[in-house]
């Protein structure tokens, strides 16, 4: 009974392993084959300033396959400048590319290849500092901090086409910026959602300014403003006509340590503040059109390009004047005062 009951057990597990086999071989095959199998490799990076040599945080680099093109994995260096992959098969080549670095340093666009012969290959990226960063200090990690950058966003100006235009006009100097060509007047005529002003039984109706652009920029006397997102609508519409892949994003509310964030990430930043930096006038007022509503509106609002920055100045692209500086401390004032209203392209 007991040898019957044995050869049973062994059937058992001669059938229940045939099975197995059958149905998850390459899965038992790489199972045995990860703890027996030693031929594998990690590939170490190390990233440092080109000129002293010090380590460099937050760097991403991507570990290619050179004969399927694909991403095996990506790496992110730490605060002593390194990044070490997972373990790869040996004797086998790969790209290795940096894909992004941490102002104010430029992305290093070389791509090395490394042949993984032994149990781990160490290879060394350098960094030079990016042409846009001006003057810099360090902290206490050795990490390199702007102080001081401007971001080459060309100048663009409203005028003469479009004497009230300056929020498309922002938006045109940061799409060349991305590498897009637009243009302010087709922007104006062709994407941005517009409402016409219309006087009825003596009362003035316009564009809610939140959901439109009030007026025609084109007009001196009939063209007035929008906020943020009939510009993020026009943005919407450029990129469907171009297929391009970037976004617009509403960053209403954002402080200035948010703002200038942006500006350490190489985003340019298009702002809602007042001409000449004066103080907001909430003086004028209409009826959103086919509602009784009456808002109050800022009469001299006006829309720039934050571009950089300084201890004690901004840098911006202002559709009326071209690339200026203006006071820090008063610039974010305003735009608190004006409603702390802003967007980005990303």
């Amino acid at each position: 009974m007991k040898l019957i009951l044995r050869n049973s057990f062994l059937l058992f597990i001669a059938f229940t392993g045939t099975i197995l086999l059958i149905t998850q071989g390459d899965k038992l095959y790489a199972f045995v084959h990860d703890i027996f199998d030693e031929s594998k490799g990690v590939i170490t990076i190390v990233n440092v300033d080109s000129h002293n040599g010090y380590p460099i945080n937050g760097a991403t680099f991507q570990i290619i396959d050179p004969e399927t093109k694909q991403k095996i994995t990506e790496l992110i260096t730490s605060s002593d400048g390194i990044a070490e992959s997972e373990k790869l098969p040996l004797n086998r080549q790969y790209q290795v590319i940096q894909s992004n670095v941490v102002l104010p340093y430029q992305v290093n666009d070389e791509t090395l290849m490394v042949e993984l012969k032994t149990e781990k290959e160490t290879i060394e990226f350098q960094n030079e500092i990016s042409s846009v960063v001006t003057a810099f200090k360090r902290n206490d990690n050795n990490e390199l901090i702007p102080t001081e950058m401007k971001l080459p966003v060309e100048a663009t100006l409203q005028q003469p086409e479009l004497p009230n235009g300056c929020e498309v006009t922002s938006l045109a100097a940061i799409l060349t910026y991305y590498g897009y060509e637009a243009d302010k007047t087709e922007l104006a005529d062709d994407y941005l959602p517009k409402v016409p002003f219309e006087v009825i039984n003596g009362k003035l109706y316009g564009a809610n300014p939140m959901e439109a652009y009030a007026g025609d920029p084109r007009s001196k006397n009939q063209g007035f403003y929008s906020y943020v997102q009939p510009i993020i609508e026009t943005a919407n519409l450029f990129f469907k006509s171009v297929k391009g892949a970037h976004q617009p994003v509403d960053i209403s509310g954002s402080t200035e340590k948010e703002l200038l964030s942006y500006i350490l990430e190489g985003i340019p930043v298009i702002i809602w503040t007042t001409i000449d930096q004066r103080d907001p006038l909430f003086n004028y007022s209409w009826y959103i059109r086919d509602t009784d509503k009456r808002i109050d509106v800022l009469r001299n609002s006006h829309t720039v390009v934050l571009t950089g920055f300084s201890e004690n100045q901004v840098f911006v692209m202002d559709p009326l004047k071209g690339n200026i500086a203006y006071p820090k401390k008063r610039f974010f004032e305003i735009y608190e005062m004006a409603g702390s209203h802003a967007m980005i392209i990303q």
